[in-house]
């Protein structure tokens, strides 16, 4: 009977001890996992804290390129009335060429019969 109770216990014993091991691998395994986790949640925001940086960034670009288009069509609306004012001045410029040819053909026509009138006296 004694032999049972020492068989038993010793059992007892290794059930535990295999229990005990069991519970220690699985704790060292929980830590590793939890260092990896952790590790990952770094990583993530990490990653997070760069996602949010560039479309920051992102939608600054965005502002800015709006911006710079709304300049864009302003100049483009600047440049066609510019463009409007040079055609009409290059207009006026050749009205004023011409003029001045047709009064400087009269001008001469004037001085040569005064030339002319100048002779005869």
């Amino acid at each position: 009977y004694m032999n049972t109770l020492k068989d038993t216990s010793i059992r007892n014993d290794s059930i535990l001890g295999d229990i005990q091991n069991q519970w220690m691998q699985a704790e060292t395994e929980k830590l590793h996992y939890k260092k990896l986790y952790e590790k990952e949640k770094t990583k993530i925001n990490h990653y997070k804290s760069k996602t949010s940086s560039a479309y920051k960034k992102y939608e600054k670009s965005e502002i800015e390129l709006s911006i710079v288009r709304h300049q864009f069509e302003e100049l483009q609306q600047k440049y066609e009335v510019m463009e409007e004012v040079y055609m009409k001045l290059k207009q006026d410029l050749s009205k004023m060429v011409d003029r001045y040819s047709k009064l400087e053909y009269e001008y001469e026509k004037v001085q040569q019969k005064l030339r002319q009138k100048e002779q005869y006296l």
